[in-house]
């Protein structure tokens, strides 16, 4: 990520992981925004319900 010019991006974290819990994420998400000069970086959603997602992605990513 840092090689790339991701300067007015959207970026949105999305984790369904069975290994990783919430503060995981948000150590990646941080990790992402650190990575991402210039983006705008959603906080994003984890969890393991795909209709959450989907929800997610639709009510955000796609609109």
């Amino acid at each position: 990520m840092e090689r790339y010019d991701l300067s007015g991006k959207h970026i949105y974290p999305v984790s369904q992981s069975a290994s990783m819990d919430e503060s995981q994420y948000a150590q990646s998400v941080a990790f992402i925004k650190a990575c991402a000069e210039g983006a705008v970086v959603d906080e994003g959603i984890f969890s393991k319900d795909d209709a959450e997602i989907s929800a997610y992605v639709a009510n955000t990513v796609l609109k």
